[in-house]
């Protein structure tokens, strides 16, 4: 769920974090990056808080985050950027300044954006801004909104030290065009209820629910297949609904997501080439008789006859893993040959991955769950949990387009047959869970 905007702001607010620490390392006084960061927040804030003002009028809702923690971050940066005006520091002492002064501030730059953000929900439509920048959906236009969550375990060495869960509702105003309402983020929270009620509301031509995406598809003319043939059977098995999709038919209610070229062409290539890099490197440990780690070894487990013997386990275990990713990536030259032989299939009965003539699925009556997890080789993984308590776990990341879609196609089919969500306002909720170790 993480948007190539996020990193990109995550990389500015680094870079000028990182930029304001190193005017420490100028003959300029610490204090002025205090009071740059403090005339900073007096500018923004002040701007954001007039802009905010002028939308508070009887019709309209707002939603806003406060301040405090982007305050707070600023009153700690002033702190620590005056100290050397009441402790004697040595100039060339003052470095150890930049650790406090680069945290502090990454704090501070990856909450504003988040605390200068906010929504309305007025008589025309759902209104997002920050200071200037803003975009507009008409109520008319709003087609699908969807509440998303997406927990996030942070670790050190496997050892679970962090947890939080981040809630944004999706509003979207055809295929490319949406907007993000921030619900809940670390340390991060609003009464958002007025406004979810506003949308909820005045959305009149919206389907509320993350396994809405097929009614949704369907009214926008995405997903209108071919007329079916006089002697159409509707299909009995996963098999059999491969084998009408391979002939070129496609069952009613069903959705085919076939492997692109680019990501095929990436999945080949970075399998392939991790391998190598692997193979590679078992044979320079071999030729060098290094020892990765080998630092750490006792002194009197430093015998030659030692070393040689965790050279050889590094360098076969390096070979073992490397020949394995060569293996996978190899896998996907078929599909470089034949990519119409591999899609993901989703009917209203039935699930499965086709790679040629491996079919691997399920039909939805054994399913319990549906979610998506990080860590996989290819990026999101798509996790079935069984009635039997077992699960299928799709590692093929964006192979056959976004997660998301398959995600809710699934959801809108398991939710058909055994419906969990009868009093969620918004209806069936995407989540996620993600590994930050």
């Amino acid at each position: 769920m993480q948007r190539p905007g996020d990193t990109l702001l995550a990389l500015l607010a680094i870079a000028v974090a990182a930029g304001a620490g190193a005017v420490l390392l100028t003959p300029l006084p610490a204090i002025f990056i205090g009071a740059g960061y403090t005339i900073l927040s007096a500018l923004l804030l002040g701007w954001h808080a007039a802009v905010l003002v002028s939308h508070r009028r009887p019709d309209a809702v707002v939603l806003a985050h406060p301040p405090w923690i982007v305050l707070a971050s600023n009153v700690l940066l002033l702190a620590v950027c005056a100290l050397p005006l009441a402790v004697p520091i040595p100039r060339d002492g003052i470095g150890f300044l930049f650790l406090p002064v680069f945290l502090f501030g990454l704090i501070y730059l990856g909450y504003l954006p988040t605390t200068l953000l906010f929504w309305v929900a007025d008589g025309a439509g759902l209104r997002q801004q920050a200071l200037v920048f803003a975009k507009s959906f008409a109520w008319p236009d709003i087609d699908w909104v969807y509440p998303v969550s997406q927990t996030t375990t942070q670790s050190v060495y496997f050892v679970p030290v962090a947890k939080w869960t981040e809630e944004t509702l999706l509003v979207e105003a055809g295929p490319r065009r949406t907007m993000r309402v921030v619900l809940k983020a670390p340390l991060v929270a609003a009464a958002g209820k007025p406004l979810l009620d506003a949308i909820r509301e005045r959305a009149t031509s919206a389907a509320f629910g993350f396994d809405q995406l097929p009614k949704v598809n369907r009214r926008r003319a995405l997903a209108q297949g071919p007329s079916l043939p006089q002697d159409y059977h509707p299909p009995t098995s996963l098999r059999d609904a491969v084998h009408q999709v391979r002939g070129g038919t496609t069952p009613p209610g069903a959705a085919v997501f076939r492997a692109r070229t680019g990501a095929i062409w990436a999945n080949l290539l970075s399998l392939a080439g991790a391998g190598a890099f692997l193979v590679a490197g078992s044979v320079f440990l071999v030729a060098t008789g290094t020892v990765i780690g080998g630092q750490f070894l006792p002194r009197a487990w430093s015998t030659p006859l030692v070393l040689l013997i965790a050279t050889a386990v590094e360098a076969v275990v390096a070979a073992a893993f490397g020949v394995w990713f060569i293996v996978l990536g190899l896998r996907w030259v078929r599909a470089v040959r034949d990519p119409n032989g591999f899609f993901f299939l989703v009917t209203p009965d039935y699930f499965g991955e086709v790679r040629g003539d491996r079919v691997k699925g399920l039909p939805f009556a054994e399913v319990s769950s549906i979610s998506t997890e990080s860590g996989g080789m290819l990026g999101l993984e798509l996790v079935v949990k069984l009635r039997d308590h077992s699960k299928l776990t799709y590692d093929f990341g964006k192979t056959y387009g976004p997660v998301r879609d398959i995600h809710s196609y699934m959801l809108a089919a398991h939710n058909a047959r055994a419906p969990r969500h009868p009093s969620t306002p918004f209806g069936a909720r995407m989540e996620g869970d993600v590994d930050a170790g």
